[in-house]
């Protein structure tokens, strides 16, 4: 019966599976990379979120595609909201600021708010007005 309905669809064997463990995501996609940093942050892994994040963002610019553009506005988003907490623990605690780290995660914040991403254009606001200048 399942191969019955393979082959009306015209669905391969590969596709076939996903469809059937929706939950299991091909590696080497946005959603995959995305899904997985988030994972990391959530864990206190930071630094293999921003990677991951990071490689998800790649992957967007090497193949655009329009259904991964507001994933990747919340990756652009999440990266840069680690990179300026861990900006602002580092000054707090050593009383240094990390000029390179605040300047990514306003990058960040900028991408994500260019792409409509209100949270960013916030965050954007309250830290990065220097940048303007």
């Amino acid at each position: 019966m399942r191969k019955l309905l393979i082959v009306l669809f015209g669905l391969s064997l590969n596709s076939a599976y996903f469809m059937i463990f929706p939950e299991t995501v091909r590696a080497e996609t946005v959603e995959f990379y995305a899904n997985r940093g988030e994972k990391k942050r959530a864990n206190g892994d930071r630094k293999g979120a921003i990677k991951d994040f990071t490689k998800a963002i790649n992957l967007h610019s090497k193949k655009p595609e329009f259904k991964d553009l507001y994933r990747i506005s919340v990756v652009y988003y999440g990266r840069g909201l680690i990179r300026l907490n861990d900006t602002v623990k580092n000054y707090e605690k050593k009383n240094i600021w990390n000029n390179k780290d605040w300047y990514r995660a306003c990058l960040d914040f900028k991408m994500s708010s260019k792409m409509g991403l209100r949270q960013a254009t916030k965050m954007d606001k309250k830290w990065c007005s220097d940048l303007d200048k």
